[in-house]
């Protein structure tokens, strides 16, 4: 499920509740039910608008020259790190080319990694 869109407008309505609600708490009163309502909407949506992506689902982001790019960490077969880039003019189109990316890695196998070189030798190594 997307995110709502958290606006300008948004932010600045939240600040104001916040500000009323910490004068009011100062003074000992009690806010109106409306206005403990709003806050705790708009700090609701606050939090889900704001939220960061779980480790794995790949990045999303605008370069300055106003194409989305996605990335996703591809599987490493010799230890070293691998990351897919993909750009296109709208962030719709780039969100599409991530899902399909990740369901392309979750059908493949996991690769094969060679086992370290050390492994089952009572040799030292760096000594």
């Amino acid at each position: 499920m997307p995110s709502p869109r958290w606006t300008a407008e948004d932010e600045r309505n939240y600040v104001a509740d916040r500000t009323v609600l910490k004068k009011l708490e100062a003074r000992g009163e009690e806010p109106s039910a409306w206005l403990a309502d709003e806050y705790a909407e708009l700090s609701e949506r606050r939090k889900q608008a704001k939220r960061r992506r779980p480790k794995g689902e790949g990045g999303v982001y605008q370069r300055a020259d106003g194409m989305w790019c996605v990335s996703l960490e591809l599987p490493s077969t010799d230890g070293k790190r691998r990351r897919k880039v993909i750009c296109r003019k709208d962030k719709g189109a780039a969100v599409a080319e991530l899902e399909k990316l990740k369901a392309e890695q979750e059908a493949k196998p996991e690769p094969q990694t060679r086992a370290p070189a050390w492994r089952g030798s009572s040799r030292r190594v760096g000594r």
